[in-house]
């Protein structure tokens, strides 16, 4: 059944916020076996089962992920210390010729290098997923409850899918339920093509795209 790991948390390094930037039940990781013989590792599989994530601007208004601040480093152990040795007179000598071998006189031996083990993912799953957004005053921008995600990578940067949210709440004040949409990313953009939600009681419709530059 693959690899399987529980009680994932990544710590917040925003300041004030005092629940972590993420908690998940279980990441579930499947590969092909067979695959490992042939120099690749192709995963068929990977699913994040409802991870909860609270995510806030940091003083810039920017939406950053965490990362670890190293700590500080005592100037003093970074000094370079000057160490005075004897001094030791010794005549020059001509140095000593090694002897040639037969490999030598043939010259270089060309080693082949091992190809490259490349990993391949077919599929990602997200599944009931929680997702809050802060900003620098810790006040709530946008929460997405049941947030589901299925989609194929079609190349090693570019996905598509399928994103269904359950309920959505923007500023408090405006409410969304049963959003669902393809979906497809990327590096130049983030794009739901034929969106579909209800709001007060009416059904909407639409497309959203985002430059992520």
């Amino acid at each position: 059944w693959g690899l399987k790991l529980t009680g994932i948390t990544i710590p917040q390094s925003q300041p004030g916020v005092f629940a972590d930037f993420l908690t998940a039940q279980t990441f579930r990781l499947r590969i092909k076996f067979g695959s490992l013989f042939s120099q690749r590792l192709v995963i068929k599989e990977v699913s994040l089962i409802k991870p909860e994530v609270v995510w806030a601007q940091n003083k810039d208004g920017k939406w950053r992920i965490p990362s670890t601040v190293p700590e500080p480093v005592d100037p003093a152990l970074t000094q370079p210390k000057t160490v005075t040795l004897p001094t030791i007179e010794k005549k020059a000598e001509a140095p000593e010729e090694p002897p040639v071998s037969d490999s030598e006189a043939a010259g270089p031996i060309e080693m082949e290098e091992p190809a490259p083990f490349t990993p391949e993912i077919q599929r990602v799953n997200l599944v009931h997923g929680r997702f809050q957004f802060l900003d620098e005053k810790l006040k709530n921008v946008a929460t997405f409850d049941d947030v589901g995600f299925r989609s194929g990578f079609r190349t090693a940067t570019d996905l598509s899918g399928t994103i269904r949210i359950e309920k959505t709440s923007l500023r408090d004040r405006f409410f969304l339920e049963q959003f669902q949409s393809p979906l497809r990313y990327a590096p130049d953009e983030l794009d739901f093509s034929q969106i579909t939600a209800r709001a007060g009681g009416g059904e909407v419709t639409g497309r959203f795209t985002l430059l992520p530059q």
